[in-house]
């Protein structure tokens, strides 16, 4: 394989091995799309004879129901799936190869649910949780296609596990603790050692994983012990605790992992006792949910896993309804009250200019309409991608410093200071180093 191949898709490898016309015709398939012609059981043979090798990589793994029967999702052996990826790949297995023997390397996590098919229907069918992996010192994190598959559950079946994502995250920990990857792994005749570092995902992803309440607890942080919700009147009386709102990194008094772990072993005796109410309150203040299937109340999980080692998504936290998000529609005011330039006003101005991106499908100009329809900016939050809110940030400045005027000055000035955070994180090192975010 050519050295500029490095990032392949694996499916595309097997599926490589059909005639075209077979090869649509199994995707077809697989979709579950109505086709002209069924697929040959030939066909199928030959396909699942292709996929039988990647699925040895997977085992089933059950959780406890709530009812019935266990529920089986099923997680991947690391060593297997590298060993695999690295057997068919050669820039990754010389990756492998390049890692330092003696080093214990660090894997990140990630998990998301993702749809196929229609992505708008509600309650879809097809909606799955996906786990997958990165080794850190490869420096591709920005790269989907750097990530390995690790797990996968429907999400219809979540709702019949008990302590649902949080039980699921404590089984696959448990099972990744058997494999003793940080005794070392042998990977194409070599052997390297590895260990779970760090998750990183997006706060619905994280609330699940650590069953955190969120917004819906007296403590809605997970890693801070002194911040309220603003509905809260507590910090006007205790000047330990500060709202939610609080901009000051330097009151924030942030939990340990041992005093954590500490809360949850001393409370999980109580919860066999506890009226309904008072649990609720409990888990209020905590800022938890005290599902005794949760990772928290598994030793095991939570210390490969621990709350403090978790990576906040970038792309959610600051581009995909995230503080560039918020701040896109608070400039958006700033310069329509101070300047008498509208939307509508820029909106027109975009189309009219023959203004070029880097994104080719944000060139046309109908694109170019599409960044400020009316629709996007209701509410507090832009309700476009990470990919409009990206784009708008240095185009909002440029209308910003063309119609400057001092009652502005301030409001551009927090925007300036926004838009060289974005450019911090499209540096080399920023982007390659994880523990930078």
């Amino acid at each position: 394989m050519p050295a500029g191949q490095a990032n392949v898709n694996l499916a595309d490898i097997h599926l490589s091995l059909f005639a075209q016309h077979s090869t649509n015709k199994v995707k077809r398939a697989l979709r579950g799309d109505n086709i002209e012609a069924p697929v040959s059981r030939a066909q199928k043979r030959k396909f699942a004879n292709v996929m039988r090798a990647p699925r040895a990589c997977f085992e089933g793994i059950s959780v406890k129901a709530t009812s019935g029967q266990p529920v089986t999702f099923y997680a991947g052996n690391i060593g297997k799936i590298l060993e695999y990826t690295a057997s068919h790949i050669p820039t990754f297995r010389n990756k492998i190869y390049s890692l330092e023997k003696e080093e214990t390397h660090k894997i990140i996590l990630t998990m998301d649910e993702s749809t196929s098919g229609n992505v708008l229907q509600v309650g879809s069918t097809l909606k799955m949780a996906l786990w997958y992996f990165y080794i850190s010192n490869f420096n591709e994190m920005h790269r989907p296609s750097a990530w390995l598959p690790l797990a996968a559950i429907p999400s219809k079946d979540l709702q019949f596990v008990a302590g649902g994502m949080s039980a699921v995250a404590a089984a696959l920990l448990r099972f990744i603790a058997q494999q003793s990857i940080e005794e070392g792994i042998w990977i194409q005749q070599v052997c390297r050692k590895f260990r779970i570092w760090s998750l990183v995902a997006d706060y619905d992803a994280l609330r699940m994983v650590y069953n955190s309440k969120g917004a819906a607890a007296s403590k809605p942080c997970m890693q801070c012990k002194n911040i309220c919700g603003n509905w809260m009147s507590l910090p006007e009386t205790d000047p330990y605790f500060h709202s939610i709102d609080c901009a000051d990194f330097r009151n924030f008094d942030m939990i340990s992992n041992a005093e954590l772990h500490h809360a949850f072993d001393t409370l999980k005796p109580n919860l066999a006792t506890w009226r309904k109410k008072q649990r609720e309150n409990t888990e209020k203040g905590l800022g938890y949910n005290l599902d005794p299937h949760g990772l928290l109340h598994c030793p095991i999980a939570r210390n490969m896993l621990p709350v403090r080692q978790v990576l906040y998504d970038t792309c959610h936290n600051y581009f995909a309804n995230g503080i560039g998000s918020q701040e896109i529609i608070l400039f958006q005011e700033a310069l329509t009250k101070h300047t008498a330039v509208t939307r509508e006003a820029i909106q027109k101005s975009v189309c009219e200019v023959n203004w070029k991106c880097s994104l080719d499908k944000l060139n046309s100009q109908a694109a170019r309409k599409k960044l400020f329809q009316a629709a996007y900016f209701t509410g507090t939050v832009h309700k476009g991608s990470a990919t409009h809110c990206w784009y708008l940030l240095p185009l909002l400045c440029f209308y910003g410093e063309q119609f400057l005027c001092p009652a502005l000055q301030m409001a551009f000035d927090s925007f300036i200071v926004l838009q060289n955070v974005t450019m911090r994180q499209c540096t080399d090192n920023f982007s390659k180093d994880p523990m930078n975010t």
